[in-house]
C-alpha cells in the first residue's frame, strides 16, 4: 500500500510561522539587552579613563606649581615658566585647561577645588547618559605642591 505524500496544512504552517516569530523576538530582545549593557559598560570604562587622565594631569600641574589658588570651580597655578588655569565650562559640559601653550577640554567632566593645609582638594565628576541611563564616575584627591 502506498501512502499519499501530504504536505502541511495552512493551519500548521501558520502555527509554525507564529512559533518561529515568538522564538526570534525573544532571542532578539535578549541580544538587544546584552548589547545595551555592553554599551553602558564600555561608556563607563571610557568615562573612568577620561576622569583618571584629567585627575593625573591636574595632580602633575599642582605638584609642579610654585603657587596654588583653588576655590569652587577654578584652579589657578603658577609654575616657573607658565600660568595654568582650570575652569568648568558654564554649561557644565566639560573642564577647560588653559596655559600659554594652549587650551584643552576634558569633555563630560567637571571639577571642584578647595585650597587647604598647604594643598588642594580636587574633586572630579564625570557624567554622561547612554541608552537613557545616567552613568557617572567620582574621583577625589588631596594634592600638595612639591615646592
Amino acid at each position: 500500500m502506498m501512502r499519499s505524500k501530504r504536505g502541511m496544512s495552512l493551519i500548521e504552517l501558520i502555527y509554525a510561522i507564529g512559533l518561529s516569530l515568538i522564538v526570534m523576538s525573544v532571542g532578539y530582545s535578549a541580544y538587544a539587552s546584552f548589547a545595551r549593557a555592553d554599551d553602558v559598560e564600555r561608556q563607563r570604562e571610557q568615562l573612568n579613563l577620561n576622569a583618571q587622565v584629567a585627575m593625573g594631569r591636574i595632580k602633575q600641574d599642582i605638584r609642579s606649581a610654585r603657587a596654588v589658588s583653588g576655590f569652587g570651580s577654578t584652579l589657578i597655578l603658577a609654575t616657573a615658566d607658565d600660568r595654568v588655569e582650570y575652569r568648568n565650562l558654564p554649561t557644565g559640559s566639560g573642564l577647560e585647561r588653559r596655559s600659554q601653550h594652549g587650551r584643552y577640554l576634558y569633555k563630560s567632566i567637571t571639577a571642584g577645588f578647595s585650597s587647604s593645609d598647604g594643598g588642594v582638594n580636587v574633586s572630579i565628576k564625570a557624567r554622561t547618559q547612554v541608552h537613557r541611563r545616567a552613568i557617572g564616575v567620582d574621583l577625589t584627591s588631596f594634592v600638595v605642591p612639591r615646592s
